[in-house]
């Protein structure tokens, strides 16, 4: 928890939490790499969610490796466009509905830089050891 006593412009309102939910969908054919694949040669890869501002002078990138993800929708209130219920697809992977994720992310990264330079994507860790691999397969892979 933050200490408030500091804060000052849009911090320091008390109605702004510390921490929200960003919740987007990776459609389900941009899940190709997983799916192209059968499942023993894809193992169980890790992933991340990024948080991206590109606008130069305020460039970070902040890189969450705790998020939700189901297959399912987002539906919206028109009444309250900040939120929405995710309704889940029993099928999961062999349903047709988007990937649907959620990752909290501290507020205050949000609120750095202009808005329209936030990217946040969902990408998979780039190296052969931050996965499983099964066994069967390990020795396709040098130094496993």
């Amino acid at each position: 928890m933050r200490s408030r006593s500091s804060d000052h412009g849009l911090l320091a309102d008390k109605t702004v939490p510390a921490v929200v939910h960003i919740i987007f969908a990776v459609p389900r054919k941009a899940l190709g790499v997983f799916t192209s694949r059968s499942a023993d040669l894809v193992g169980t890869p890790a992933l991340h969610v990024s948080v991206c501002q590109t606008v130069p002078g305020f460039a970070y990138e902040n890189i969450f490796s705790s998020f939700h993800s189901c297959f399912g929708q987002m539906a919206t209130d028109n009444t309250n466009a900040d939120e929405c219920a995710i309704i889940e697809d029993d099928l999961g992977w062999k349903g047709t509905a988007d990937l649907i994720v959620s990752c909290p992310v501290p507020t205050f990264g949000l609120l750095t830089g202009p808005r329209d330079g936030i990217r946040v994507s969902s990408n998979q860790n780039q190296s052969e050891h931050n996965c499983y691999i099964p066994k069967a397969h390990r020795t396709s892979i040098a130094g496993l």
